[in-house]
């Protein structure tokens, strides 16, 4: 994949023109919204979703009068060109380069979020050509690629409590408001972007979730490489605006069924009217799910009182998190407010717009998955015997068994699937769950950005996971100490998960681990563990 610069030529989506924008969000009427996009702005930001980017930083931008925002020297802003994060951006890198672009002047609305990775730990020729003239969030304080940024906004620096902070808060709290509290709105929507970056994961239908989707989802449906990263940053600032004005007024009460399901019926019913994924064998069965899951079985855990910000314990209990107060907090960025949200904020084109793409990304990763997961349970036999090397429709598989097993007899199972790209580790985690009880860990390869992912299953003890991570720490070092493995740490220990490489960090060594070694490794780290 060659790597995109920060501005895409135009490719054809406009207000204007009859073109792809008309099939996606159609030829109707467009209803009004409350932020002005007109045809003039798009044709001076130099196309539809540069326009859109350029007023969400607008809108922000207004509501943060009467701060005192800290201002860039003017030989930083001559020298800066591009707003960079990693490849694949998080929710905390969207959030925090609309929050930057709001804290500086109109004129500089060129600069937009791009995406970069990092091939050389110190010699990478995209970082020594582009981060001297760039703000680079959330990468670089372990590798820069030989390069010194401009500006550099990253949570793992070693500054004390700070490292449990997302990019967002250090780029808020070092650099530009300083002890300055932000107006409310935009607080709560920190604090919920805040807490996903550290804790991991966050509710299936949040904003953040559908980022992911987004992320994977095939370039081409974005009209090509060059265009999807401005497309999907001008999707997720066209998001936070509607969330954000929503917040903003709190006669706006869209968390009440009767505001958001009319629109998010409508806006589904939409969606599968125009995309060609319609025709897709596994199309009407993924609706049905989706449908579902985002209108009755949202409603039900609205009504349950579920929609909250909650953590796990070491002992896997749920914590509700709330704010100093000890209040709970409740859930606000999450897809099924976004229909009556959007529409409110933009208008009906846009917002039919917005929600295309979010819709596509859902229902591809519906489906991708749906394929996968019976892949998977075609191709492994029922209590498979150990294995090094099966075919399965995901790629090359292998399943070793462990000496040591659950209380009802369940052995201790590694599952090391190879994929040539294109897919997640979501389905093999589903297969654990749902045919080892959850009691095993995968390993998922994705050979085509030479990363690796080992994931711990839902059953595996707290205790024994952060020995076998340790373990395999120790033997094989940590990607910061330019060993192999990185650890996502929160004050709960050890996420769930361990990354060997991932698809911005490309330069980091494989790991030698296979399912046999670590197999044999775990029953040690069992033994110690008992």
């Amino acid at each position: 994949m060659n790597k995109t610069d920060h501005i895409p030529p135009q490719t054809g989506f406009s207000l204007e023109n009859g073109t792809l924008s008309d099939h996606i969000a159609g030829k109707r009427t467009d209803t009004p919204g409350l932020v002005a996009l007109t045809p003039d702005i798009v044709r001076e930001s130099g196309g539809l979703p540069q326009a859109i980017s350029r007023v969400a930083a607008a809108v922000v931008r207004d509501s943060f009068q009467g701060l005192d925002i800290h201002t860039f020297p003017p030989d930083v802003l001559g020298r800066w060109e591009y707003i960079l994060s990693h490849f694949r951006p998080h929710m905390d890198e969207y959030l925090s380069s609309l929050f930057l672009r709001a804290c500086l002047p109109d004129e500089m609305y060129r600069l937009q979020l791009g995406e970069t990775f990092l091939i050389s730990r110190d010699d990478d020729p995209d970082a020594k050509a582009r981060w001297p003239r760039a703000a680079v969030l959330g990468i670089g304080a372990t590798a820069k690629g030989g390069a010194e940024p401009l500006l550099l906004f990253d949570e793992h620096e070693s500054y004390g409590e700070e490292r449990e902070s997302s990019s967002l808060v250090i780029l808020m709290k070092r650099y530009l408001l300083g002890k300055q509290h932000p107006p409310y709105p935009f607080y709560q929507m920190l604090n919920e972007v805040n807490y996903i970056d550290m804790y991991g994961g966050g509710h299936s239908k949040n904003l953040a979730t559908y980022v992911k989707y987004l992320n994977t989802l095939p370039v081409d449906r974005f009209g090509g490489e060059a265009s999807a990263p401005v497309w999907k940053s001008a999707v997720i600032d066209a998001c936070l605006t509607a969330f954000y004005l929503g917040l903003s007024e709190p006669s706006v009460n869209f968390r009440d069924r009767a505001k958001w399901e009319a629109p998010l019926r409508a806006s589904l019913a939409d969606y599968r009217e125009r995309t060609p994924m319609k025709d897709d064998p596994n199309f009407d069965a993924a609706a049905r799910k989706i449908t579902r899951y985002v209108t009755t079985t949202f409603a039900r855990s609205q009504a349950n009182g579920e929609l909250k910000i909650t953590m796990t314990d070491k002992s896997g209990n749920r914590v509700v998190k709330g704010r100093a107060t000890g209040h709970e907090t409740d859930l606000n960025l999450l897809v099924p407010y976004l229909p009556y949200l959007c529409e409110r904020a933009w208008g009906g084109k846009v917002s039919r717009l917005v929600m295309y793409f979010l819709w596509e990304s859902r229902f591809y990763q519906e489906m991708l998955f749906s394929r996968t997961y019976a892949g998977l349970c075609g191709a492994i036999p029922k209590n498979c015997p150990d294995t090094d090397a099966l075919e399965t429709p995901a790629g090359q598989i292998a399943v070793v068994s462990c000496d040591l097993k659950d209380k009802n007899g369940v052995p201790f199972r590694i599952y090391d699937l190879s994929s040539t790209g294109g897919l997640a580790p979501g389905p093999l985690n589903r297969y654990v769950r749902t045919h080892n009880a959850g009691f095993g860990v995968t390993i998922f390869r994705d050979v085509a950005i030479h990363s690796t992912v080992l994931t711990r299953g839902e059953a595996v003890d707290m205790a024994l996971w952060e020995r076998i991570c340790d373990a395999l720490i120790a033997r094989e070092g940590a990607s910061e100490n330019q060993g192999v493995w990185h650890a996502t740490r929160n004050p709960n220990g050890i996420a769930g998960f361990l990354l060997n490489g991932n698809p911005t960090h490309r330069y980091v060594p494989c790991t030698a681990v296979t399912a046999r070694s670590l197999a044999a490794l775990v029953d040690e780290c069992a033994a110690a563990t008992s």
